[in-house]
């Protein structure tokens, strides 16, 4: 997720890896914000401590209580990744792909079908409640209201909805092509051989067969 963060960064001011130093943050801190890290009683977000103490001259965080944490040290943003483009925003994150072991796709589709299924209700739910998936979000990672609008607050609707156009799948093989360049996985996989379309098509169907009966 860093390396994608600061490529876009980087790339945006026409600079490459090769103009700057990489600073690594103890792998023993970088528990994702949140309640688990509240409950090990690990510091927010060591790789900002790192810039505000002058170890680093950036980090790169994600999400709203990273935001607000940046803010609370009084530090500024240098480079807003989620104002580029979406080709630039690629990252483990974005998109975030559903993905299941074959032999589950094979012996019990239904279960796949149904999750799926839940997730397009889902994806209409948070279209209705904007408001309340807010909430969740700030319990959930911290933050407050504030921070968590101006990060999860544009969209929501078509963030939480699967899809499986080609944009999406585009998005997706540049990941993977990232994740080949660093050494992740040993070489690209080709992406139409991972889909399954005919589970997308089935679940919203039985998602519009759940709304029917819920009405």
């Amino acid at each position: 997720m860093a390396l994608g963060g600061f490529e876009a960064a980087l790339r945006h001011g026409g600079l490459t890896f090769g103009d700057v130093s990489i600073i690594e943050t103890p792998l023993a801190q970088t528990v994702p914000p949140g309640r688990l890290r509240r409950d090990l009683k690990i510091k927010d977000w060591p790789s900002l401590e790192q810039v505000a103490s002058g170890e680093a001259d950036a980090a790169y965080v994600k999400g709203a209580a990273a935001r607000e944490a940046a803010h609370r040290l009084g530090l500024a943003t240098l480079a807003d990744i989620d104002a580029l483009p979406i080709r630039d925003r690629v990252k483990n994150g974005t998109p975030r792909p559903i993905t299941v072991h074959a032999d589950l796709l094979e012996k019990r589709p239904e279960l796949v079908i149904a999750f799926v299924s839940a997730t397009l209700r889902a994806g209409e739910w948070v279209g209705e409640n904007r408001d309340r998936v807010i909430s969740i979000v700030c319990k959930e990672t911290g933050a407050a209201r504030d921070f968590a609008e101006a990060t999860y607050g544009s969209n929501l609707k078509a963030a939480m909805t699967p899809s499986l156009d080609r944009e999406r799948l585009g998005l997706l093989d540049i990941q993977i092509d990232r994740l080949a360049r660093h050494g992740f996985i040993d070489s690209k996989v080709n992406i139409d051989d991972w889909i399954a379309p005919e589970i997308l098509k089935a679940g919203a169907a039985a998602s519009k067969e759940d709304v029917s009966l819920l009405q």
